[in-house]
């Protein structure tokens, strides 16, 4: 059976408080606003920066289909790396557009006609969810737009299978 010893309290150290220097900051009304503004600005500019990552991937795309220097795997990191900004940035359905493409181009070793087509369609439906600046996941017509390019991609590579 334990024994009953008193608890005992163990004081963390405060070892990165101690490394601190210098003078702490409050915050203020003003100071919350202009960390907003700033926010609001670096969203505007992250969305340019999103919609010059979708243009890269349709370039890429394009290049592919040409048979130029782009390897699939290429096109899966593009659309890798905006599936995460999608999730981080507030653009689910960016999210759900670009996850379909990991998985088509992760799928194949080759792209038809069709696969291009739809391809495309993913790109096109991406470049105007940022466009419009359309975030989270209720907007219906977004849905309906990310279930159909699924059927799409379904049937598509049930094609390839036959």
């Amino acid at each position: 059976m334990a024994e009953n010893k008193p608890a005992q309290f163990i004081q963390p150290p405060k070892t990165l408080q101690e490394k601190f220097v210098g003078e702490t900051v409050k915050l203020t009304p003003a100071a919350i606003e202009k960390a907003e503004a700033a926010m609001e600005d670096l969203a505007e500019d992250l969305g340019a920066t999103l919609l010059q990552d979708i243009e890269k991937l349709r370039c890429g795309v394009d290049e592919f289909r040409a048979q130029q220097d782009v390897e699939l795997s290429e096109l899966f990191r593009q659309s890798f790396d905006l599936k995460g900004l999608g999730s981080t940035l507030g653009f689910p359905l960016l999210t759900g557009l670009s996850q379909t493409l990991c998985q088509m181009f992760e799928q194949r070793k080759k792209m038809n006609d069709l696969d291009h087509t739809i391809v495309n369609a993913h790109i096109t439906a991406m470049t105007a969810i940022v466009a419009n600046d359309i975030r989270g996941e209720n907007d219906n017509t977004g849905q309906a737009i990310l279930a159909d390019l699924a059927k799409l991609v379904a049937r598509a590579q049930q094609a390839n299978k036959g």
